[in-house]
């Protein structure tokens, strides 16, 4: 069985925050939440998030971008109420309107929690493309 997905609600929208934590629930991930900025830093460094879904106020932006880099890791993050020509909104690796369908937000995080496990296929760049007759070619 695979390991559940970790997933950071940062909302000080409590309602918002518990309808997101059922909606991860029921679709077999696990949710943190933060209600505030600084509580959202402590739980990206406590534990082993891999999406952070952000529903803050605007000026708490840029806090946890600039805590993510400084991190230096490539977390997939959210953010839920943008505003279009806000310069944040574009670090962010999907944006939704407040007024999003729970179906096309767990579409998103299923798209950005996704990742493949096992082996990776050899490098079919170094396979010439044509052989030459009775030539062997192994791959």
């Amino acid at each position: 069985m695979r390991p559940k997905k970790r997933i950071l609600i940062a909302s000080s929208f409590e309602t918002r925050a518990s309808l997101l934590l059922y909606v991860l629930d029921i679709n077999r991930f696990v949710a943190v939440v933060a209600t505030d900025a600084a509580e959202a830093l402590a739980q990206l460094t406590a534990h082993g998030i891999d999406l952070v879904i952000v529903d803050l106020p605007f000026a708490a932006w840029p806090l946890i971008l600039e805590r993510v880099d400084d991190l230096g890791w490539h977390l997939p993050m959210i953010a839920l109420g943008t505003r279009f020509g806000l310069p944040e909104a574009g670090s962010f690796d999907s944006t939704l309107p407040r007024e999003y369908s729970p179906a096309e937000l767990l579409g998103r995080v299923k798209l950005l929690t996704a990742r493949k496990r096992g082996p990776r296929k050899k490098d079919v760049t170094s396979v010439p493309a044509v052989a030459a007759v009775g030539e062997v070619v192994n791959f």
